[in-house]
C-alpha cells in the first residue's frame, strides 16, 4: 500500500497542469487577436484613403477644368491688363496731329521761300533743300499721268479707313503699332491736303500736284527723287507696322480665331 501511494500523482499537481494550459493558449491567441485588430484597422482605413485620392483626383480634374476655361476666356476677351483703347485713340491722334502739323509747316516753308529756285544746303554734297512740285505720288512716281491724282486720292482714302480699322481693332498693348497707324495715317493726310489744294501753272496747264523739297545725294551725283515729311512718316510708318506684323501677327491670328468662336458660341 505504501508502493501504491508513492507512484500516485500528488493531488495538487494536476490543477496546476491544467491551470497553466488556457493560460499558454490565451497567450498564443493574443498575438493572432493583436494582428487581427491591426488588419481590422487598416481595412477600415483603406477605404476612407482611397476616398481622398479619389476626391484629390476630383479636385485636380475641377482644377484641369477651371484653368482650361480661364484659357479660353483669356483667348476668347482682351486681357484685363491691357491698356485702354481710348488712351491708344489720343495717342494716335497727338502723333499724327504733331507729324502732320509739321509736314504742313515745312511745305509752307519751302514754297515761300524756296519755289523761285533757291536752294538751302544741309549737308554739302549730300542733303539740300530745294523745291519741287510732285503731280504723282511718293518719290515723284507717275508725276506724269494725267489720272495719277485721281488714282493717289482714292488710295489715300482707303490707306485711311484701313488705318481707321486696325486703330479699332489692334491689341493695346502693342503701342508700336499705334504708332505706326499714326505716321502713316499723317503722312497720307499731308499729301492728300496737297493734292486737294496745291497748285501751279506747268507746260501752261494748271496741275494739282505735292509739295517737295528734301533732295538727299545717295551717291556722288546720284540724287534720290526729291520728297517731304509725309513721304518720310508714310515709308517709316509702313516699314514699323510691317515689323510688328512679323513679330506679332500669330498673336493676331490666335485673338482673331478666338473672337470668331466666341461669335459663334453667342449665336449657338
Amino acid at each position: 500500500m505504501a508502493a501504491e501511494d508513492e507512484d500516485r500523482p500528488e493531488p495538487d499537481d494536476a490543477p496546476d497542469s491544467r491551470s497553466d494550459a488556457p493560460t499558454d493558449a490565451s497567450a498564443e491567441r493574443a498575438p493572432h487577436d493583436a494582428d487581427d485588430d491591426d488588419d481590422a484597422a487598416s481595412n477600415a482605413s483603406a477605404p476612407s484613403d482611397v476616398s481622398r485620392e479619389d476626391e484629390d483626383e476630383d479636385n485636380d480634374d475641377d482644377d484641369d477644368d477651371d484653368d482650361d476655361d480661364d484659357t479660353s476666356d483669356r483667348a476668347a476677351s482682351p486681357a484685363t491688363h491691357d491698356p485702354p483703347r481710348a488712351g491708344r485713340l489720343w495717342m494716335v491722334g497727338i502723333v499724327a496731329a504733331v507729324l502732320l502739323a509739321l509736314d504742313l509747316w515745312t511745305k509752307q516753308w519751302a514754297w515761300d521761300n524756296l519755289r523761285e529756285g533757291a536752294t538751302t544746303t544741309v549737308v554739302d554734297g549730300w542733303v539740300y533743300f530745294e523745291f519741287g512740285f510732285n503731280t504723282g505720288s511718293a518719290f515723284s512716281l507717275l508725276r506724269d499721268a494725267s489720272w495719277s491724282r485721281m488714282l493717289f486720292i482714292g488710295i489715300t482714302f482707303l490707306a485711311l479707313i484701313y488705318m481707321g480699322y486696325l486703330a479699332r481693332t489692334l491689341p493695346t498693348r502693342f503701342g508700336s503699332a499705334f504708332v505706326a497707324v499714326a505716321m502713316v495715317a499723317s503722312g497720307a493726310l499731308g499729301n492728300l491736303h496737297d493734292r486737294f489744294l496745291r497748285t501751279m501753272m506747268i507746260g501752261g496747264e494748271e496741275r494739282y500736284g505735292v509739295v517737295d523739297f528734301i533732295k538727299v545725294y545717295y551717291w556722288q551725283n546720284k540724287p534720290w527723287p526729291t520728297f517731304n515729311v509725309a513721304d518720310v512718316a508714310l515709308v517709316a510708318g509702313v516699314l514699323l507696322l510691317l515689323l510688328f506684323l512679323l513679330r506679332h501677327g500669330d498673336v493676331l491670328d490666335a485673338e482673331a480665331k478666338a473672337r470668331a468662336e466666341a461669335k459663334a458660341r453667342a449665336r449657338a
